[in-house]
């Protein structure tokens, strides 16, 4: 049984119990995605995002292309096979990249919107800003946005 929908550009976002499920206006018989949310009683459609919320939190969604997407998982996958300082640099080079200031990878097009300006991390190391952008999000949202890259929207 849907709980709630929204339509961005021509697609179709549905919420289930246990899962948001994307379709193609067209056609609406077979899902092109999924998203792997729980009880997701809002979803609210914006030019650039997709906003879901249930009752313990609020997510905000973003299309990335597959050039992104296999970029992170390349970053990822290195941070994941290494420990230490080696898996710090990862970090760093991950964070780097992502939050360079004419990235237009998700996460610096989400920290632009909430800050207006494009992130410098020529001022800060990036766990230190990280820190600063994520208690900006909870102080503003009244929200805390766990793992980014687990709910971005990934079409089939």
């Amino acid at each position: 049984t849907p709980i709630a929908l929204c339509v961005q550009d021509s697609l179709l976002f549905v919420s289930f119990r246990d899962h948001i499920g994307v379709f193609t206006i067209d056609d609406i018989s077979h899902p092109i995605g999924r998203i792997d949310l729980v009880n997701i009683s809002i979803l609210l459609a914006t030019s650039e995002v997709i906003v879901a919320g249930n009752s313990e939190a609020v997510f905000v969604l973003r299309r990335i292309s597959n050039e992104v997407l296999q970029r992170d998982v390349f970053f990822l996958d290195k941070v994941a096979k290494s420990d230490g300082v080696e898996r710090e640099l990862h970090m760093q080079n991950f964070f780097n990249n992502s939050l360079a200031s004419n990235s237009t990878h998700p996460y610096a097009q989400s920290i632009s919107a909430f800050t207006g300006s494009q992130p410098d991390l020529t001022a800060e190391d990036p766990v230190s800003f990280c820190r600063q952008i994520r208690m900006f999000i909870d102080d503003f949202a009244g929200c805390i946005f766990d793992d980014f890259l687990a709910n971005e929207i990934q079409l089939n």
